[in-house]
């Protein structure tokens, strides 16, 4: 279930009305002042399917650009005397709930980059000292899977912004990662521990954590281990190529990055298709041809990954 709240001039009240008493029977409205004018804000409780339909009929309303505002919250249950009681539903997002959470995952807060830097330092402790478990929460702690899953929404949905924003996310997280580890192997000296999956495995990793990680991105299952096994395919290969050119071992170091790049490209491309799958699909016309135009970026990568995991095999 989900509450939505609708502010838009009085005079369009009525007829907004009408379009969310179609879709549900608690439907609520207030008179209120914004912008030195009067306006008509609505409250309704409207069932998750019905979110993307409702959205675009209010937007399909002659009201003026701006002086529309629909806001969304998640409502944990209804309880009606006579009815059965209605809850959270743990199944996939709305369109417009997916778009909305991509946008704001595609670019990191200052607490996370600093996350980003933690988990590489740790990382490298964990790695030096062959304490598996250390490693294990350095991997927890980075909030990797946030761009990533907006990267794979961004070419599903159609918006090119988002897509380099996620990207720039992407690259400097890996590169925080990596810079942060540096110190510890410096100081610590040589890893004790192997944790460079290459071969099939690394493909198989991806791909499942990939695709694993976007599913729960867009519904309402919490993403939290997800993205910790989707770090699992990204973590360690960033800091085995930290600590590899630190010993001078430029060949491993030329291995790691590549696993580390097919491992992004796989676990974006698992990403996508289960967005395809689950029918994920741009909001507008205009954002519909955009992702017909990133489908070129899509083939691109494709024709990557397999280069970067033929030269790997």
């Amino acid at each position: 279930m989900r509450e939505i709240k609708v502010d838009l001039p009085s005079k369009y009240g009525t007829d907004a009305k009408e379009v969310l008493e179609d879709f549900s029977d608690e439907v609520s409205s207030t008179d209120i002042e914004k912008k030195d004018r009067k306006f008509t804000e609505i409250v309704a409780t409207i069932s998750q399917e019905d979110l993307d339909q409702v959205t675009e009929d209010l937007k399909g309303l002659e009201v003026d650009s701006g002086d529309l505002s629909i806001k969304v919250f998640e409502q944990e249950s209804l309880i009606e005397k006579g009815k059965s009681t209605q809850g959270a539903s743990n199944s996939i997002l709305s369109n417009q709930e997916i778009y909305s959470k991509a946008q704001k995952s595609a670019s990191l807060n200052k607490a996370q980059w600093i996350m980003l830097g933690l988990a590489g330092a740790i990382a490298g402790v964990g790695v030096t000292s062959g304490n598996l478990i250390v490693l294990i929460g350095a991997i927890l702690l980075a909030p990797i899977l946030y761009p990533l899953a907006s990267l794979s929404v961004s070419m599903a949905m159609g918006d090119k912004k988002m897509m380099l924003s996620s990207t720039k996310s992407i690259t400097l997280g890996s590169l925080i990662v990596f810079l942060s580890s540096i110190p510890v192997f410096i100081i610590f000296g040589e890893a004790e521990m192997d944790v460079l999956l290459t071969g099939f495995e690394i493909v198989a990793l991806s791909v499942f954590v990939g695709g694993a990680a976007v599913l729960t991105f867009i519904s309402e299952y919490k993403e939290e281990m997800a993205g910790a096994a989707l770090a699992v395919a990204i973590v360690p290969p960033i800091v085995v190529s930290a600590q590899s050119l630190i010993v001078q071992d430029y060949s491993t170091t030329v291995i790691a990055l590549e696993v580390l790049v097919i491992n992004l490209l796989a676990a974006t491309l698992a990403g996508y298709l289960v967005l395809i799958g689950f029918n994920i699909k741009p909001l507008t016309d205009y954002r519909k041809k955009l992702a017909d135009r990133l489908k070129l970026i899509l083939i691109l990568l494709t024709v990557l990954f397999i280069g970067f995991l033929l030269t790997t095999l």
